[in-house]
């Protein structure tokens, strides 16, 4: 039988991975939230498809996107042909493509600073 800290240690480290992972993911969307669509457009082309980032889904990166709500992500989706599901890690080439567009014109697709979003 093995001792109780080894034991412990095991446990801990079975833990650390998915914290890790979505810790990752956390501080993605954050970077998305405060630096818009460039920081999405930065993490469509460096993020490996091993990585924690990768298993993002695109409704979700979308919406974190400053003044974009759920109708506007919705419209951003349909314009590059992606679903809200898909996830950046599987995102084929077509897709990553047609992202690009849809990302640098943000503001005017959607028209104005409260894009996607409930008025008063």
């Amino acid at each position: 039988m093995l001792p109780l800290h080894h034991e412990t240690e095991l446990t801990s480290n079975a833990v650390d991975a998915p914290a890790g992972g979505h810790h990752a993911r956390a501080v993605a969307l954050a970077s998305v939230r405060s630096g818009g669509a460039p920081a999405l457009a930065r993490l469509l082309l460096h993020v490996r498809p091993d990585s924690p980032e990768a298993a993002l889904e695109m409704g979700a990166l979308l919406r974190s996107l400053p003044g974009v709500g759920p109708l506007g992500a919705r419209d951003l989706l349909r314009l590059a042909r992606v679903r809200d599901s898909d996830t950046l890690g599987h995102l084929t080439s077509d897709q990553r493509r047609r992202l690009s567009p849809v990302l640098a014109h943000v503001p005017y697709i959607l028209g104005s600073n409260t894009v996607g979003t409930p008025g008063p």
